[in-house]
C-alpha cells in the first residue's frame, strides 16, 4: 500500500520535476508570478502546505508538467476537505440534528476570511485563500461529491430572513463571468469546490444587513450559484442535488427579478426532464419558459422545446421551435447562464431535431457545420454532444451505416477525454444500444461497448468521490 499521503505525493512530484528542470524556489516562484512564494513551495515540497490553486497552475505550466502537478493538487486538496469536514461534523446522536445551515454560520468564528469588500492581491502565497477556508465547512464527510444538497433544501425554509450585507458586488460579479466563460472548457470536477465555496460565501453575505438594493443584486449573485451548481450537479448525474438548488435558485430569481436567471433555470429543469425521458414534460416546461422571458435565453429555450417535441415526436411542434429558435439565436456573449445560443449551437440541436424526425440526410449536414465551428474552441462537452448527433444521422436513413455511426459515437466519448459528462455520455449508450441487438458483432460497434463502459463507470464513481 502507498504510505505517502497526497500531499506528499505532490511535494514529491513537485520536487523531481524542480531539479529536473535546474530550478531554485526563488526562481520558480518568481517565474510563477509569485516572486516572495519561495517559502510555500519549500512547505508543499515538504508535505506540509498546498499552494493555491493559481499558483499550483502556474508552476505546473512552468514546468511544463502537463497536468501531473495539478492532478495531485486537487487529489492533495480533496483529501484536506475530507479530514476538515470530519473533524467539523457533528456527533452521532439519536435527536434530530441541526440544519446544515450550521455549517454556514460557523464562518463567523473563522477568524482568517477576508472580507469580500477588501482588494486584496498578495504578494506572497503565504496567504491562505477565502475559497480553502469557506470550504472547511462544506461538510464533506459525507463522502460525496457535492456537499451543499441537504444545505440546500435547509435553505429553502430559511429565505426569507435573509438580509445580506454591502460587500464587494464587483468581485461576485466578476467571478460569475468568468464561470460563464470557461464553464464549457473547464473538466466538471475541477469546478465543483470553487463553485460551492462561492456558493458558501454568498449565503453568508445574505445573512447579513444591507439597503435593499444591495440585497437584490446580491440575492441574484446567490442565485447564479445554485444554478451553476445545479447545472455541474446534473453533468456528473448527481440530479439529488441539482433538484435540491433549483428551487433556491427560482427563488432568489423571483425576489431579485431576473428574468435571465429565471430563464436559464427553466432550462435546467427542462434537461432534467428531458434527459429523464420526460419528452412532453420537458417540451411544456421550454415552451411554457419562452413567455416573457429574457432575449437572452430564448432561443435556447426553443432549442429545448425543439428537441423535446421531436423525441415526442411532435412533428409539426418541433419544426416550429426550430424556425423559432433560428430566428432569434445571437452572437456569443459571456454572460451568466447557458451560453449564448450561436450558430454552432443552432447546427447541432438541428442535428439532434433532424435525427429524432428521421431524416438523417439533413442532421448528417447540420452536425458536420457544427463541428466545423466548434474546433479550437474546446469545448468538449459541445463537441461529444454533436458526435452523437452525428451518429444518430447515420442510422436515421434509408441505409444506415452503423460502422460510421460507431465512430462518431467513438469520438463523442474521446472528446470528453476521461470527464465525467453525463449528457454525453448516456447519449452515446442510447446509440450503440440501439445498434447492439442488430450490429454488435461488427468490430466497430464492439470496440464502442467497451470504451462505453469504462465511461459508464467514470461516471458512476463520479457521484461517489
Amino acid at each position: 500500500m502507498d504510505a505517502l499521503s497526497p500531499l506528499d505525493r505532490l511535494g514529491a512530484e513537485l520536487l523531481r520535476r524542480r531539479t529536473d528542470a535546474g530550478l531554485t524556489q526563488d526562481r520558480l516562484a518568481v517565474l510563477a508570478g509569485y516572486p516572495k512564494g519561495r517559502t510555500i513551495i519549500s512547505k508543499c515540497e515538504r508535505g506540509r502546505e498546498l499552494p493555491s490553486e493559481r499558483f499550483t497552475e502556474r508552476i505546473d505550466a512552468e514546468l511544463d508538467a502537463d497536468g501531473a502537478i495539478i492532478r495531485l493538487y486537487r487529489q492533495a486538496e480533496a483529501a484536506r476537505l475530507r479530514r476538515a469536514a470530519d473533524e467539523l461534523a457533528p456527533p452521532e446522536s439519536t435527536e434530530v440534528p441541526q440544519s446544515d445551515l450550521a455549517a454556514v454560520s460557523r464562518l463567523d468564528r473563522t477568524t482568517d476570511l477576508q472580507a469580500l469588500s477588501d482588494e486584496h492581491h498578495p504578494a506572497a502565497e503565504e496567504d491562505t485563500t477565502d475559497r480553502r477556508q469557506l470550504l472547511q465547512t462544506g461538510g464533506l464527510a459525507t463522502g460525496f461529491l457535492f456537499t451543499t444538497g441537504a444545505a440546500a433544501s435547509a435553505l429553502s425554509e430559511q429565505l426569507a430572513r435573509a438580509d445580506p450585507t454591502p460587500m464587494t458586488l464587483r468581485e461576485i460579479g466578476v467571478d460569475l463571468r468568468r464561470i460563464a466563460e470557461s464553464y464549457n472548457t473547464t473538466p466538471r470536477l475541477a469546478l465543483v469546490p470553487h463553485l460551492e465555496a462561492g456558493w458558501i460565501r454568498v449565503q453568508k453575505l445574505l445573512d447579513s444587513r444591507v439597503s435593499p438594493q444591495v440585497r437584490r443584486k446580491l440575492t441574484g449573485q446567490a442565485g447564479w450559484y445554485s444554478y451553476y451548481i445545479a447545472t455541474l450537479a446534473f453533468d456528473l448525474g448527481q440530479d439529488a442535488v441539482a433538484e435540491a438548488h433549483l428551487p433556491i435558485a427560482t427563488h432568489h430569481a423571483e425576489e431579485a427579478g431576473d428574468r435571465l436567471l429565471a430563464g436559464s433555470v427553466a432550462a435546467m429543469e427542462w434537461a432534467l426532464a428531458h434527459f429523464g425521458g420526460d419528452y412532453i414534460g420537458a417540451m411544456n416546461i421550454a415552451a411554457t419558459a419562452q413567455v416573457d422571458t429574457d432575449p437572452y435565453i430564448l432561443p435556447t429555450l426553443a432549442a429545448n422545446e425543439a428537441e423535446s417535441a421531436a423525441r415526442a415526436k411532435r412533428q409539426t411542434q418541433a419544426r416550429a421551435a426550430l424556425d423559432n429558435m433560428w430566428n432569434h439565436f445571437l452572437q456569443d456573449v459571456a454572460v451568466p447562464g447557458p451560453l449564448t445560443l450561436d450558430e454552432q449551437n443552432a447546427h447541432a440541436t438541428s442535428a439532434h431535431v433532424y435525427a429524432a424526425l428521421g431524416d438523417g440526410v439533413a442532421a448528417e449536414s447540420h452536425a458536420r457545420h457544427s463541428l466545423r465551428l466548434l474546433t479550437g474552441t474546446g469545448q468538449f462537452g459541445e463537441v461529444g454532444g454533436t458526435y452523437n448527433a452525428l451518429a444518430w444521422s447515420f442510422l436515421r436513413r434509408k441505409n444506415p451505416d452503423p460502422e460510421q455511426a460507431a465512430d462518431a459515437a467513438r469520438s463523442a466519448l474521446r472528446s470528453i477525454e476521461q470527464r465525467p459528462v453525463r449528457w454525453v455520455i448516456r447519449p452515446t449508450a442510447s446509440v450503440w444500444q440501439s445498434m447492439n441487438a442488430e450490429w454488435g458483432r461488427l468490430p466497430a460497434v464492439a470496440d464502442l461497448g467497451i470504451e462505453l463502459g469504462q465511461h459508464r463507470a467514470l461516471l458512476a464513481g463520479a457521484g461517489t468521490r
